[in-house]
């Protein structure tokens, strides 16, 4: 987060478990890039827009159901394959991904 912006990345961190559905809703609705590690969370994606673009982090091979859940919705997505499900994100490929067009 400190890298992202120190490079003028405009985000914030958001633990959907932490909010009510409610709130998950309308920042799954309007969030436009969403980074974050696999996990039950993604069924959010339900209510994003076709134009949200997405980054998964993932100790194991990106399972197939979720990849075909977001393509179904028309995300576009990509995966990323990390050591541990708690593996920090490379900031590098972070700032790649948020300023991709």
């Amino acid at each position: 987060s400190d890298f992202l912006t120190s490079n003028g990345v405009h985000h914030s961190i958001y633990e959907p478990g932490a909010h009510c559905l409610g709130c998950q809703i309308e920042t799954f609705r309007t969030s436009r890039r969403i980074l974050g590690f696999r996990g039950a969370e993604w069924a959010n994606l339900i209510w994003s827009t076709p134009d949200v673009q997405v980054r998964m982090l993932d100790a194991n091979p990106p399972a197939k159901l979720i990849g075909n859940f977001m393509s179904s919705l028309n995300i576009k997505h990509e995966f990323a394959v990390v050591d541990t499900p708690h593996s920090p994100e490379d900031p590098k490929e972070a700032l790649r991904f948020f300023n991709t067009k």
